[in-house]
């Protein structure tokens, strides 16, 4: 047991040669020189644990570093890789003592482990790359694995990774890198695949260029091995290429390269590559528009054991873009498809032309897109597992079991939502050994509640912008970063979705925008007749059809189309009007009968007269007695002659009024008739008597040539 000293502030134990104590970190007075020890196991169950401020050993109820004073909750941290079982790691910490201060394991790999670590003396974090131990006993790993980086540090371009340092330890090689502050693109196409097409565009434009770059150096760096897990995209928006691990140059160069030998990843590797042909840059080419596909899809092209895709790359054509991303510019699909092709002659001559055939563009420090890639960014870093706060929160009754929770992560959160919307939050809560907890108590929080306020275990879309949501139980939390965007249209309704016209008909057409809640938003719609020759759509939605058959009209907005179902009929044909048939003879006047036989020489019986009407009773004079023997005829007199035609066909009458007081009718001529129509004859009775009309009593013929007279009432003379 080694000796001891008495803490003089809370009497805890000090190991001789600790400069602060564990308990309540108080200086002990003891300047002997700190050293670096390894991580220990303190009793059962009991771990230890690696001050980040100087590497010292911790036990796990130490509040304190003994060497450096440092408290647990600001500076100490749990990095249970850091072991007895791990030698290499508490060797890597041995090596870099007084250059590196070892913080934690960001990740393994096929060659090697890498660590965070912060520079001493500048102040900067860097990233160490160590070779696996097991490789160790490989010499022509080893020299691969230092060939690796001093090929990188021979490379200066802004999207490939800077190496600072290569060095060795006894049996212990690694190198000092930059540290990139931000994920893998393998998490970003993780969670927010399918990418946007010009977010595609320039994260493809910068990893090219950075390949393009390593293909035209000294040499003709091959990286071999390009994959989403091997490109890093920093909190700015920057993509950058690591990994050079199995990178080659021409065998004379390195000397390293064996014939036949098949290194990579099988769902990015080429054709060429998966056969074991020899490489050049085409190669990195393909792999590269594996890594566009996966991006604009969300899945690479091919699946299935490792031998299945090796097979596929070198034989079957990915399914085309355009058909699983219909969105997608045909320009972008015809560049990421030429760089799929399956040998190198087929792609383009170079990464340059290819990342330039497919559109992209330097960012700007504002480009929208650039900012689109840090959102992306931040929201897959905000779900890095749960941190300790260091403070327990405070949970709602019946939930204090949280209080023992080691981790909580936000789930099923999507990571936009649209203005007026609300989503139930959901955590799920890991305790001891893993065990799942109740979710009950957790504490919901929103780092912006004009943006997005949370309301109990719910949240509520206010207006666009970002937001971080945590979630707190216990002493742990976790963030996710939502984002709020406008609404966006999710469905376009026409209407009437059916209709049948006829050739030069017109109708206007309405369409209806609706979100993804079925909310009406007011957004313009864009019409499109799928045959112009049947039917034209104006850009108000009024159909004029054109000619006979069926036509779609799609109205669109923002990507989302509905349509309408239009059919076409030709004209109804009137009938033709009957044959014109020649109108009967117009039928002539009536004759009007023959006269009636001559009345005896006896004086004629008048023919009493109309009852005259009570307007206006004319006085009639009495008729003087006929001179006896003289017909009346030859009776001086004034005779009045009146014909009336009735009608067109009527009979005429003449009415004689002599002085010897006697009234006679006589019928008018006739005209001319028709053969068949009867006439009669002076003297001889009609064989079809008609009436003869009464004229009206105050009607009195005048003499001869003169109009008729006028009744006064009185006498005449």
């Amino acid at each position: 047991m080694s000796a001891t000293i008495a803490c003089k502030s809370c009497g805890k134990p000090v190991p001789v040669g600790d400069r602060f104590c564990s308990g309540c970190g108080n200086a002990v007075g003891n300047d002997a020189a700190a050293t670096v020890m390894m991580p220990h196991t303190q009793g059962a169950g009991t771990q230890a644990t690696q001050c980040v401020k100087c590497g010292a050993s911790m036990g796990r109820d130490d509040k304190f570093c003994p060497k450096c004073g440092a408290t647990r909750l600001e500076e100490a941290t749990v990095v249970s890789h850091l072991s007895l079982r791990n030698a290499q790691a508490a060797h890597l910490i041995e090596a870099t003592k007084g250059d590196f201060e070892i913080l934690q394991q960001l990740g393994t790999g096929a060659m090697g482990a890498v660590y965070l670590a912060k520079d001493i003396s500048l102040g900067r974090k860097v990233a160490i790359k160590v070779i696996a131990s097991n490789l160790l006993s490989d010499a022509t790993m080893i020299s691969r694995f230092r060939f690796e980086a001093q090929t990188v540090a021979s490379l200066r371009h802004p999207n490939v990774v800077n190496v600072h340092a290569v060095r060795q330890s006894s049996d212990l090689h690694f190198f000092v890198m930059e540290f990139i502050d931000g994920p893998p693109l393998r998490n970003i196409v993780k969670s927010h695949a399918p990418l946007d097409v010009d977010v595609v565009q320039a994260i493809i434009f910068q990893v090219g260029s950075a390949l393009a770059y390593a293909h035209r150096s000294a040499g003709g760096v091959i990286h071999r091995d390009v994959k989403p897990a091997n490109i890093m995209i920093d909190k700015e928006g920057d993509a950058f290429v690591t990994d050079f691990g199995i990178s080659k140059m021409s065998e004379a160069q390195s000397g390293l390269t064996q014939t036949g030998a098949t290194i990579g990843t099988p769902e990015y590797m080429s054709p060429e590559q998966c056969r074991g042909d020899a490489l050049s840059g085409s190669s990195d080419q393909y792999s590269l528009g594996i890594v566009a596909y996966e991006m604009l899809v969300g899945h690479v092209p091919f699946t299935g054991s490792q031998y299945n895709i090796m097979v596929s790359h070198t034989s079957e054509r990915p399914k085309p873009l355009l058909v699983v991303r219909p969105d997608c510019p045909t320009q972008v699909a015809e560049a990421i498809e030429r760089m799929l092709a399956k040998t190198p002659e087929e792609r383009w001559p170079d990464l340059d032309t290819a990342v330039a055939a497919m559109g992209g563009a330097p960012l700007g420090y504002q480009s929208p897109v650039r900012q689109k890639i840090k959102v992306l960014t931040g929201a897959t870093q905000a779900s890095i597992p749960a941190v300790r706060t260091g403070q327990p929160s405070a949970v709602s009754a019946g939930s204090a079991t949280l209080d023992t929770a080691t981790s909580v992560s936000v789930v099923g959160l999507p990571p936009i939502l649209e203005t007026g919307e609300r989503y139930q939050l959901k955590a799920d809560v890991k305790g001891a050994g893993n065990a799942s907890l109740s979710g009950a108590g957790v504490l919901w929080a929103s780092t912006d509640p004009s943006i997005a306020k949370v309301d109990g275990s719910w949240v509520e879309a206010v207006r666009p912008g970002s937001v971080s949501i945590t979630a707190a139980a216990g002493n742990v939390a976790s963030s996710v970063l939502l984002t709020i965007q406008e609404p966006k249209a999710a469905k376009v309704l026409v209407r009437p979705a059916a209709v049948t016209m006829q050739k030069g008909g017109r109708i206007i057409l309405n369409a209806l925008v609706q979100d993804k809640r079925g909310k009406e938003l007011p957004k313009p719609v864009k019409w499109k007749s799928s045959d112009p020759a049947i039917a034209t759509v104006s850009p108000k939605g009024e159909i004029v059809a054109k000619g006979s058959g069926s036509v779609s009209i799609v109205a669109d907005s923002e990507g989302v189309s509905g349509t309408a179902a239009i059919v076409v009929e030709a004209a109804a044909v009137a009938p033709a009007p009957p044959a014109p048939v020649a109108a009967p003879p117009t039928p002539a006047a009536r004759p009007a009968p023959a006269a009636p036989a001559a009345p005896p020489k006896s004086a004629p019986v008048a023919k009493p007269a109309a009852e005259p009407t009570p307007k206006a009773k004319p006085v009639v004079p009495a008729a003087r007695p006929a001179a006896e023997g003289r017909p009346w005829f030859k009776h001086p007199g004034t005779i009045a002659a009146a014909l009336v035609l009735l009608g067109g066909a009527g009979y005429g009458a003449m009415t004689l009024a002599g002085g010897g007081g006697g009234t006679a009718t006589i019928p008018s001529p006739a005209p001319t008739t028709p053969a068949a129509t009867q006439v009669g004859t002076p003297g001889a009775p009609s064989t079809s008597p008609t009436p003869i009309p009464t004229p009206p009593a105050n009607s009195q013929a005048g003499p001869a040539g003169t109009e008729p007279a006028v009744a006064t009432g009185q006498p005449s003379t």
